[in-house]
């Protein structure tokens, strides 16, 4: 007579059976789970963040901005000479087996500056994707860009086609044309730098959608505003509770930037919300950067209120060398004045992105926002090491309370140049040239 029941499994058996259920179980989830090609971003003194890709075949390595407010793809050439080019990584067509150019020459004007040199094609590898017949442009030639303090060789430029150098495809759009993701999405996730003691996860960029594990909220979709950039509209800045009533009735534009350090603004409106901060700002330097003095600020959009903490958006600089002295704070505000028709702008930089998760959808015409989940409460947020060397000390200011008042100047001249940038299109210089906009003068240069 056959049993009713099976053997009862031994521990051992029932073990594994469980694991191979478990594991069906995590095979199943998977596959429905985008597939995200992501790459880990290096935290520049949480001023800039930048990553790698490689171009050519066999690939040529290369530190880049992932740059969300131009749209252009350089890198240095091998024939530039120049202090920032050979501080870096310099593309080699001769070794690239891939290699194409069209050899039309094309200049790139920045409010600090510019580069030129001559359009390319080659395959771009990030991670797994193989990116083939992508447009870069190889520079020959900077001027007026201290390129050689900066740990980052070129930019991929991330933003709408429109200002992309004439005839040519930005990266991502390239990657929408070989359909080779399932979604026409990027994301990004900033830490600080101190990311390892505040047990936060490394910054990244990731392609094909949004990493769940690095969010905290559910993301907030916003419809872009007819641009040039990826731009959004915002409805009114709060301090303290109080609406500031800076944007007119149909809201602020607002650019979303991966490029830029801080927040920026009409001068107008910098002005009117750092004369609300100064008396709480003034408190709080004279208990030594005191945050518990200083308001909560947030910003509205399409009817949600992004917070942002003082330690989101004060600026901190220890004291020099680390040998005592009072340490310095500033609001991680600037002042820019675009004039029309692309301004008047706000720019939502790596301050805003570094506390909400940030979403690029393509295939939807929209940004989302959830907040990052940094799973403890970020310290403050510095932008110089305690312990700051003479070279450290000759990188950028980020900050114009924190310079002399010849550096005060000089920064402002260079906002004045980056607005009559972004204000028109480049002339171009013969009869060759393409004329092109990009907007990374006022954003990492300044």
């Amino acid at each position: 007579m056959q049993a009713l029941f099976p053997t009862p499994r031994t521990p051992a058996a029932a073990q594994s059976y469980i694991a191979t259920v478990s594991d069906h179980h995590e095979a199943l989830s998977n596959s429905s789970a985008p597939v995200l090609f992501n790459e880990a971003l290096h935290n520049f003194r949480n001023t800039q963040y930048f990553g790698n890709i490689n171009i050519g075949t066999p690939p040529q390595p290369f530190p880049v901005i992932f740059d969300t407010g131009s749209a252009n793809l350089w890198v240095p050439g091998i024939d530039c000479f120049s202090g920032g080019c050979l501080a870096h990584p310099r593309f080699d067509r001769t070794k690239s087996t891939t290699f194409s150019t069209s050899g039309l020459p094309v200049w790139i004007k920045f409010g600090t500056g510019r580069i030129s040199g001559t359009l390319s094609q080659d395959t771009v590898r990030f991670h797994d994707l193989v990116i083939r017949d992508q447009a870069f442009l190889q520079v020959s030639d900077e001027r007026n860009f201290p390129f050689e303090q900066y740990p980052f060789a070129g930019i991929v430029g991330l933003c709408l086609p429109s200002i992309a150098a004439a005839g040519t495809s930005p990266l991502f759009d390239t990657i929408m044309r070989q359909r080779l993701l399932p979604a026409n999405v990027f994301s990004f996730y900033l830490s600080l730098d101190d990311a390892a003691a505040t047990d936060m996860a490394p910054s990244m960029v990731l392609f094909g959608g949004v990493s769940e594990k690095l969010i905290a909220s559910p993301v907030h979709w916003v419809p872009l505003a007819p641009s040039v950039y990826w731009e959004i509209m915002m409805a009114d800045v709060i301090v303290g509770g109080e609406p500031q009533r800076l944007c007119p009735p149909g809201g602020c534009r607002v650019a979303v930037d991966s490029g830029t350090s801080l927040f920026t603004g009409p001068a107008e409106h910098v002005r009117a919300l750092t004369a609300t901060l100064r008396a709480p700002l003034a408190a709080a330097r004279a208990r030594g950067c005191d945050l518990s003095l200083m308001p909560e600020l947030s910003f509205e959009v399409r009817g949600e209120r992004f917070v942002f903490e003082p330690r989101d958006y004060v600026l901190h600089s220890p004291a020099a060398g680390g040998l005592g002295g009072d340490a310095k704070c500033a609001l991680a505000f600037m002042a820019l004045d675009v004039p029309p028709p692309r301004g008047p702008l706000w720019v939502f930089g790596d301050v805003w992105m570094r506390k909400y998760y940030t979403v690029f959808d393509r295939d939807h015409a929209r940004v989302g926002f959830a907040l990052a989940a940094h799973r403890q409460p970020a310290g403050q947020l510095h932008v110089a090491d305690a312990n700051a060397t003479a070279a450290a000390a000759a990188a950028p200011e980020v900050a114009s309370p924190f310079a002399s008042r010849r550096r005060r100047r000089r920064q402002q001249q260079r906002r004045r140049e980056a607005a009559a940038a972004l204000a028109e299109p480049n002339e171009g210089e013969g009869p060759d040239a393409r004329a092109l906009i990009e907007t990374s003068d006022a954003k990492i240069f300044v």
